[in-house]
């Protein structure tokens, strides 16, 4: 009885190893206010410039750390990731994001999460809503969190809306 507990045991070990890949653990990526998305890799040393072309290029499982500043324009969160996707400030909240229009959107997308940022229109006369999750039409939108984050700053509507089955 105990060999055929010690080949089972073996058995056991051996479908582990045939299913695990050292390949599928998940990496880390950078973007900087120095970055550069022609010709940066997504490393420390060379990071790119922006989050919505960081989600554009990292694999399923992965962390997209955004370095501490000022990034303006609109962050698209776009992208499926069955197992998940992080996008992170790499310190808390010393990662501002800043627009006139909308700040952060996603309009299609799936297993994205955002946090730790600062997220806030630029000034007055910005327009309606700092973040936008919208799953109308073809939109297919499931699996967004927008999580331990500050949002302010919201001159013109809410800060965040989420509608449409999103």
């Amino acid at each position: 009885m105990r060999a055929l507990s010690s080949i089972g045991a073996v058995c056991l070990m051996l479908a582990l190893a045939a299913f695990w890949s050292p390949t599928s653990s998940a990496a880390t990526y950078y973007v900087a206010t120095n970055g550069n998305n022609t010709t940066g890799d997504g490393s420390l040393s060379s990071p790119w410039r922006t989050i919505d072309h960081a989600l554009a290029r990292v694999p399923d499982g992965s962390t997209i750390l955004v370095r501490p500043g000022t990034y303006t324009g609109r962050v698209s969160l776009g992208g499926s990731f069955a197992q998940g996707v992080v996008v992170r400030s790499e310190v808390a909240y010393r990662a501002t994001l800043r627009n006139n229009d909308r700040v952060v959107t996603c309009y299609g997308g799936e297993g994205i999460t955002l946090e730790g940022f600062d997220i806030a229109h630029t000034g007055a006369g910005s327009a309606a809503l700092v973040v936008h999750i919208d799953g109308a039409g073809d939109n297919s939108v499931s699996r967004i969190r927008i999580r331990n984050n500050i949002l302010h700053d919201s001159f013109n509507n809410d800060i965040l809306k989420v509608n449409n089955e999103a």
